[in-house]
């Protein structure tokens, strides 16, 4: 492997040894937390949302989501039914307490990375947002050319 694409490699891997969970309010790992997040703002005008929907909203597959959906339904964050329309729908919708959870998480998350910006500074974050948006498009197309 080039020392190149070694230590991209390796840099990526040090997030992966960042521990959300131990600084969440309420235990949601990233996954369950982004979940909820994008859950309170795709039912700012809907009740509920179907899961096939929001699982491409959040990228994830059908069995990845379910299993986080099910994690936030032990909890009491989220509540999921069978659609009245088609019986092969399932519908997924927030709770009182977990509308209250995605807030506190959702501020706490932008506090952090407000600090982080501090500390980074403007210039050199929009830098950085620039060459991930890049990274991800660059692997993006690689696994479509690998299919």
């Amino acid at each position: 492997m080039e020392p190149i694409a070694k230590n991209l490699l390796t840099s990526l891997m040090k997030f992966r040894r960042i521990n959300y969970q131990e600084n969440a309010i309420n235990k949601l790992n990233l996954s369950q937390m982004a979940v909820l997040v994008k859950l309170v703002e795709s039912l700012k005008y809907e009740k509920h949302i179907i899961m096939s929907k929001l699982s491409t909203m959040c990228g994830l597959t059908r069995p990845a989501l379910t299993q986080i959906i099910n994690r936030l339904e032990e909890k009491g964050y989220v509540k999921r039914e069978v659609s009245n329309d088609s019986r092969r729908e399932v519908l997924v919708s927030i709770t009182p307490e977990g509308m209250v959870v995605a807030e506190k998480e959702r501020e706490k998350m932008i506090h952090f990375f407000e600090r982080v910006v501090e500390r980074l500074g403007v210039e050199d974050t929009q830098t950085f947002i620039y060459l991930l948006d890049k990274l991800y498009d660059v692997i993006t197309n690689l696994e479509k050319e690998n299919v």
